[in-house]
């Protein structure tokens, strides 16, 4: 129903309007909005959130929906995102080449893996795209991400799932580390870790 819908989206609102409140104006925000909207309503949304100074406006509408992510964006004053779910250069295609958003999200486990992510990255440098890799993912999968994200001139910021468990730094030989938002580039083979099965053998759960 529209009241209920209203009443859900002035939550959102007064979150997004607290959350700004409580870090101040110098660090960015992102909204997510998991492809919940129409086009209409996502941009009423977007201009209601203009005041907030939000860094970048993600999946409206589903990403594959091309047309009407670029209708979106040429009616907006936020940066938009989106991609996380799409698969290979095809599927990026469209929001690439039309410019339908200013920064996609390919996941290394769900585009194609490595060489796929490499290539979509490549793709949106040739289009002046930004990539920001989708990835709220366990440490292996974010030092996979980080040997593309290294490479690539067009990559802004890389994803990062924080906090879920005490351990999950030392998951990994040498231990995950991020030192003032940002997480270094290993100089060992490959993906440059291995696993720490000590640590991965303790914490399994009994049969």
């Amino acid at each position: 129903p529209a009241k209920e819908i209203e009443a859900a989206v002035q939550t959102g609102i007064a979150a997004v309007v607290a959350l700004r409140e409580a870090v101040g104006p110098t660090v960015d925000i992102m909204i997510d909005c998991h492809s919940f909207f129409d086009v209409e309503r996502a941009v009423n949304v977007a201009r209601r959130l203009e005041s907030q100074r939000v860094a970048w406006y993600e999946e409206p509408i589903a990403p594959e929906r091309a047309d009407e992510t670029l209708a979106i964006k040429n009616r907006i004053r936020q940066p938009m995102s989106g991609g996380e779910v799409l698969f290979g250069v095809a599927g990026f295609s469209a929001l690439v080449q039309r410019h339908a958003v200013d920064v996609i999200m390919p996941d290394v486990k769900h585009c194609g893996g490595l060489l796929e992510l490499t290539r979509i990255t490549a793709m949106a440098a040739e289009a002046d795209v930004m990539v920001a890799p989708h990835n709220p993912s366990g440490p292996v999968s974010t030092a996979a991400s980080v040997q593309v994200c290294a490479g690539m001139k067009n990559v802004n910021y890389l994803e990062l799932q924080y906090g879920e468990v005490d351990w999950r730094s030392d998951a990994l030989v040498p231990p995950e580390r991020f030192i003032d938002g940002t997480i270094q580039v290993p100089d060992r083979p490959g993906f440059g870790i291995a696993l720490n099965q000590d640590v991965i053998r303790a914490r399994q759960l009994p049969l």
